[in-house]
Parts: C-alpha cells; sequence; structure tokens
C-alpha cells in the first residue's frame, strides 16, 4: 500500500508545476476559478456570477481634483 502511496504521489507532483500549485491554492483562498479567460467567460454565463480575479485589500479611494 505504501509503494502504491508512493508512487501515485510522485505521478502528481510530475503532473502538476510548482507555480500552476501555488496559482491554484490562491484561487482557493479566494474563491476563485484559475484558468483561461475564456473557461472563466462560459462559466459565468453558465452560473451567472461574475468571476474575476483581483487583488487583496480594499479597492483605494478614489480622489477628486
Amino acid at each position: 500500500m505504501t509503494e502504491r502511496r508512493e508512487r501515485y504521489e510522485g505521478f502528481v507532483k510530475q503532473a502538476v508545476k510548482s507555480e500552476e500549485v501555488s496559482l491554484i491554492r490562491e484561487a482557493l483562498q479566494r474563491g476563485q476559478l484559475t484558468g483561461s479567460a475564456k473557461f472563466i467567460d462560459e462559466v459565468e454565463q453558465i452560473t451567472g456570477i461574475r468571476i474575476e480575479q483581483r487583488g487583496q485589500g480594499r479597492p483605494k479611494a478614489q480622489t477628486n481634483p
């Protein structure tokens, strides 16, 4: 059983680059999707919910000149 688990773990680590894992983790923490713009647009159309990647924190206040 241990050998199968180790082989599977090795397979999973090969399949996904560390940069992609970081992107997926960040998206999960923010409750956002990862994927191409086309994919995100399709999900938005199906669900009727606007999904976009936003920066952390509150938006900066706009000042009037």
